[in-house]
C-alpha cells in the first residue's frame, strides 16, 4: 500500500524575513502608540511622527501577516496537489 504521508515543504528564507519584518513593524508601531497615549495622558504634546508611525505601521504589519497566511495556504495546496491521493477519502 503506498504511503499517503507527504513531506513538508522546505522552509523558505523569504517567509522568515517577512515574518520577522511583520513582527518588528508591529512592535515598533505598538510602542509608538503606547508612547503617544502615555505622553498625551501626562499632558504633554506628543511628536506628530508617533501618530504617523502608528497609522502606517499597524496596517503594514497586518498586510504582511495576511501575506504570510496566503503564502502558507498556497504552499499547502501545492504540496497537497503534488502528494499522492491514494488512500484518501473523497470529500463530499
Amino acid at each position: 500500500m503506498p504511503s499517503t504521508a507527504t513531506t513538508p515543504a522546505p522552509p523558505r528564507p523569504a517567509r522568515h524575513a517577512v515574518a520577522i519584518s511583520a513582527a518588528v513593524v508591529a512592535l515598533v508601531s505598538v510602542a509608538a502608540l503606547l508612547t503617544l497615549l502615555f505622553t498625551t495622558m501626562a499632558g504633554a504634546q506628543p511628536w506628530a511622527g508617533l501618530t504617523w508611525i502608528t497609522m502606517i505601521g499597524l496596517p503594514i504589519a497586518f498586510l504582511l501577516g495576511v501575506a504570510l497566511v496566503v503564502d502558507a495556504v498556497a504552499g499547502r495546496r501545492s504540496t497537497a496537489a503534488r502528494g499522492s491521493t491514494a488512500g484518501r477519502r473523497d470529500r463530499p
